[in-house]
């Protein structure tokens, strides 16, 4: 029995140090938002530098409806090394799919969350759209 308590241990143990040091590995971003009548613009920074941001989410959190809008970057232009920083609401750039031929509109004094994953990027803002 006690071998038994000192293996959940260790493992629980190990479960701790693993999540410890995932979290280590991720990097805070900077989302800047600019919130223009019926769009808006994510800048997306660490440090004061552009960055490769393979995936962008903008969730409506007023109406508390699933995700909005997705936008994640293709393996081909991953593998081609074509990216970005900077996005506009319900616009593809090059090198990138959205989850939805088209993004619903943004609704006016609806408070929205623009979240970035992906390449152990992690950061999140909140903005009200105009």
């Amino acid at each position: 029995m006690m071998g038994l308590r000192l293996s959940r241990l260790a493992l629980a143990s190990l479960a701790l140090f693993g999540a410890m040091s995932a979290t280590a590995c991720q990097r805070e971003v900077k989302i800047t938002v600019q919130a223009l009548p019926a769009s808006s613009e994510f800048d997306i920074t660490q440090g004061g530098q552009s960055l490769c941001v393979p995936g962008l989410h903008v969730t409506d959190i007023t109406s508390k409806e699933p995700r909005r809008w997705d936008i994640v970057q293709t393996t081909e232009a991953s593998k081609a090394g074509i990216c970005t920083h900077r996005f506009v609401y319900g616009v593809a750039p090059d090198g990138y799919a959205t989850t939805s031929a088209t993004a619903p509109p943004l609704v006016a004094g609806h408070r929205y969350k623009v979240s970035v994953s992906g390449h152990g990027l992690v950061g999140q803002t909140e903005f009200v759209a105009r």
